[in-house]
């Protein structure tokens, strides 16, 4: 779990320092597909990686760079498994997990979103791609003018 851990923060901070940092310089808008946020809930609460250790990593290679908006896709976790199995690739390490580990995950997400209200948009990803594609578009005009 440890080391999991240590290789998602290598492989953070050298995206934070190579390609995020200098985009957000540039003036560029910057989307990326999980963030710190995955690490607390799938190394955190998934493998029972302390949240004072992913706090310290946290500090220490992305220096505490977050997002000005994190939309979670919220599905119910017999429905997210389904999806997974349906994909025609095979499931990655983290894939084959049991129930049991992604409703730790779900939890721990859902517990960051309440925690930061402003930062976290839910949405129900049960709903069409359109649909939450929708949602996405209606917050970043709403919140960012775009």
């Amino acid at each position: 779990a440890v080391s999991e851990l240590l290789m998602m923060f290598a492989s953070r901070s050298s995206h934070v320092n190579e390609v995020i940092e200098p985009m957000l310089r540039a003036g560029t808008w910057v989307l990326s597909d999980r963030f710190v946020d995955a690490s607390y809930a799938y190394q955190g609460a998934g493998r029972q990686v302390s949240d004072e250790v992913i706090s310290q990593l946290e500090t220490l290679t992305c220096r505490n760079l977050k997002p000005d908006v994190t939309f979670l896709l919220d599905l119910p976790i017999a429905q997210m498994l389904e999806r997974m199995r349906a994909r025609s690739a095979g499931p990655d390490r983290i894939e084959v997990e049991s129930q049991a580990f992604f409703t730790q995950v779900r939890d721990a997400y859902m517990q960051r979103a309440e925690g930061d209200p402003r930062r976290f948009v839910v949405l129900d990803a049960t709903r069409s791609i359109a649909e939450v594609r929708q949602d996405i578009l209606s917050v970043m005009q709403e919140r960012f003018d775009v």
